[in-house]
Parts: C-alpha cells; sequence; structure tokens
C-alpha cells in the first residue's frame, strides 16, 4: 500500500497550527474546534486507525490548550466552550469512521461481479457494452479491446432488445471455443439495461 506523506503531512500542520491559535488566545474562545478539520484530512487515508489515535490527542490538545491560554473571559462559558470542541471533535471523527465503513461495504458489494468466477456483462438497450467482468473478458479474448469493440454476438443486441421490451428473462445457449455456455438475460428497466449472466454447460451437455 502506498504511503501517502503529503497527507500526514498536512494533518500534522494543521495540527501544529491549530493548537498554535489556540494557546495564542485568550480563554473563551473555542480555538479547539478546528481540530476537526486534520480529522477530515485523516478519512482521505480511508485508514480508521489512524482517525481513532487522532481524536483522543485532538482532545488531550485541547485540554492542554485550556491551561496553556491567556486567562480571559468568563469561566463557565470557557468550560462551555471547551465541552463543544470535545463533542464537535468526538462527533466528527464517529461520522468519519461511519463513512469509511459504508465505503467499505460498497466497495466489498461492488466487487461481486468482478470477482464472479462466471461471465458477467451488461448491455445497454442499444447494444453498447457497459461492464464486462474477468471471466467474461478472457472467455471473449477481451484483454485487448475497448468496449466500443467488444466481440458481442450480432443476435446477442436483438435478444437485449427483446428481454427490455418485453421484460422478460430470455436464456439463451451459445458455443464458444468448443464449450458450450448458457446466458441469462435478465432485463433492468430502471436504467434501460440487460445483465447477462453465464455458465459453462460443456459438461451437462455430454450427460
Amino acid at each position: 500500500m502506498k504511503t501517502n506523506y503529503k497527507i500526514y503531512f498536512f494533518i500534522f500542520l494543521t495540527t501544529i497550527m491549530v493548537f498554535t491559535i489556540d494557546i495564542l488566545l485568550p480563554l473563551g474562545v473555542a480555538a479547539g474546534v478546528p481540530y476537526i478539520i486534520p480529522i477530515l484530512i485523516s478519512l482521505y487515508l480511508t485508514n480508521r486507525r489512524i482517525t481513532i489515535f487522532l481524536a483522543p490527542i485532538f482532545i488531550f490538545l485541547t485540554i492542554a490548550g485550556f491551561y496553556f491560554s491567556p486567562p480571559g473571559g468568563i469561566m463557565w462559558m470557557v468550560l462551555t466552550n471547551r465541552f463543544l470542541a470535545f463533542s464537535v471533535i468526538i462527533i466528527t471523527a464517529f461520522l468519519g469512521l461511519r463513512l469509511i465503513e459504508k465505503d467499505e461495504e460498497i466497495k466489498k458489494i461492488a466487487s461481486i461481479p468482478a470477482e464472479n468466477p462466471h461471465p458477467i456483462v451488461r448491455v445497454s438497450f442499444e447494444g453498447n457494452i457497459l461492464y464486462i467482468n474477468n471471466s467474461a473478458q478472457k472467455l471473449f479474448d477481451y484483454y485487448k479491446k475497448d468496449l466500443k469493440n467488444f466481440p458481442m454476438p450480432a443476435q446477442w443486441i436483438s435478444i437485449v432488445k427483446t428481454a427490455l421490451n418485453d421484460n422478460k428473462i430470455i436464456f439463451h445457449d451459445y458455443k464458444i471455443n468448443k464449450r458450450m455456455f448458457t446466458f441469462d438475460f435478465t432485463p433492468v428497466l430502471n436504467y434501460n439495461y440487460v445483465n447477462i449472466y453465464g455458465k459453462d454447460i460443456t459438461e451437462q451437455k455430454k450427460i
């Protein structure tokens, strides 16, 4: 995994700047709130441990700012501002961590078609290839071709349009490289495309 030193540098730099401003301003100013800036920057790393590590450090620095800042303000207001700073730091870190978790879940779900050992192709009503997984690439010797030049059988375009027009799943057997495959043409009307799911049935045909 590539280490993004620039992000770490910006986290360190903004932390120093916020702490410096905090100890220069008199008490009563909620100068600890800007610690959410390095927390937000840490989210670009998509590493939950970094954000979890930073949050208590910023809380500690906010407490340190209370003792090192010049006197000023009414004490109950000072304490209220510090409490608000704690709350903002914790809430920002928590929400940021939740966003990272959701992003990881989305990536895992999105990787399912790509990791599927069976060929999967997504085709628009016009016959344009919108997606093709690794198994389908190998099957159609697709590696050095772009989507526009995908060698999709001409008959498939007709089946795609029929599946969408009739809103029904169509099953079609097709021979590729001496292997027999069955393909399910499943229409998705909301987005006007068809998902094509393939399965090798060569051995079944021999029985």
